[in-house]
């Protein structure tokens, strides 16, 4: 019987029913006739009942194929325990299980024989949706549980590659660190050497005598307005005036004036060198070049200590040339490596001068 004429004879036993109530039939006929569409009512409710039954085995059968296709899959996950894989084992064994018993319960059965055991098959299909519904929420609570555990594991794994990298960096910062170290030893080494062989230059300029141990300077309180008539001159911006001569008879103290004006110079760091002929020693004045020279060498911290050097490595005789070549070579040039900025400082902090 197809479902829509099920459903008409329904509703015509149904009214049937309700006319034969109200219909004014003795007793015990009326009882009899009415009892007869009541009993087919249930007939009919009873073969709905079958027929849902065998509808919902097959939705079921589907719905497990579909949830077991789609949703229930083996974890492709590192170091799984053997516990939770076998828990999630159990889980997708459940379905498998229930299409079994679905596969039997429905195999072969005719309408009849779902109508004979429709309340007992309802109370089956209702425990074995439970069942897939329990298996399902299983699978889904353990594969919450493993993936969160697999993130906890990630992250320590993420953790201990990063402190190995750092591990790794701070070797690498530490080869780096001892290199630079080894780099600097290196470094002062040759440095070192270096200065060593600037100074065995320097001292091919010899060890000439400037004079100034013998040349006491003025006395106290004498030949002031000419010393700072020289300090005036010396500090002056005009350098159309470079050299000062002073001109007087023997004994006049002019070699005194000169170390007073030394003197107070080398107290502001601005004496560059100096030298005093004399007339009774004419052969000393010979050497007045290499001495000049080897007093610029050690001007302000050996500002031309490197020049006088190269100058002495390029012609080690140099001591021996004209004086005009030592001069060239060993003042004049060197001294104009400093014409980058101001020959003599501004006026507060003026440099030495050689007089």
């Amino acid at each position: 019987m197809g479902g829509d004429t099920l459903q008409a004879a329904k509703a015509s036993l149904q009214v049937l029913s309700t006319i034969v109530k109200a219909v004014p039939i003795p007793e015990p006929f009326k009882s009899a006739v009415v009892g007869i569409p009541d009993a087919i009512l249930q007939i009919i409710a009873i073969v709905e009942v079958a027929k849902g039954n065998m509808e919902d085995t097959q939705v079921l059968a589907l719905y497990i194929a579909t949830v077991t296709d789609r949703t229930i899959r083996p974890l492709d996950l590192p170091r799984v325990t053997p516990t939770t894989q076998n828990r999630i084992r159990e889980f997708q064994e459940t379905p498998r299980q229930i299409t079994d018993e679905i596969t039997i319960l429905a195999s072969g059965r005719s309408l009849r024989k779902w109508v004979f055991n429709y309340d007992r098959d309802a109370s089956k299909l209702g425990a074995l949706k439970q069942r897939v519904v329990d298996a399902i929420t299983g699978i889904q609570l353990e594969t919450v549980v493993t993936t969160g555990h697999q993130v906890d594991i990630m992250h320590e794994d993420q953790q201990a590659i990063i402190q190995k990298q750092d591990l790794a960096y701070q070797d690498r910062q530490a080869i780096i660190q001892k290199q630079g170290l080894a780099y600097q030893e290196q470094q002062g080494f040759i440095r070192k050497q270096q200065e060593e062989e600037i100074d065995r230059f320097i001292a091919l300029l010899g060890n000439g005598d400037s004079g100034s141990s013998k040349k006491p300077p003025c006395l106290d309180g004498t030949r002031a307005s000419l010393l700072q008539w020289i300090t005036r001159w010396i500090e002056s911006e005009d350098d159309s005036k470079r050299s000062l001569c002073l001109i007087g008879a023997a004994g006049r103290g002019k070699s005194s004036v000169g170390a007073s004006v030394a003197e107070q110079e080398r107290g502001l760091e601005r004496l560059g060198a100096e030298f005093y002929f004399t007339m009774d020693q004419k052969d000393r004045n010979e050497g007045v070049i290499p001495v000049l020279a080897r007093q610029l060498a050690l001007w302000q911290g050996g500002k031309l200590r490197n020049e006088i050097a190269s100058a002495i490595h390029a012609d080690r005789d140099i001591v021996q040339r004209r004086l005009e070549v030592q001069f060239r070579k060993l003042i004049q040039e060197p001294l104009e490596t400093l014409t980058n900025g101001p020959e003599t400082g501004d006026t507060p902090g003026r440099t030495g001068r050689m007089r």
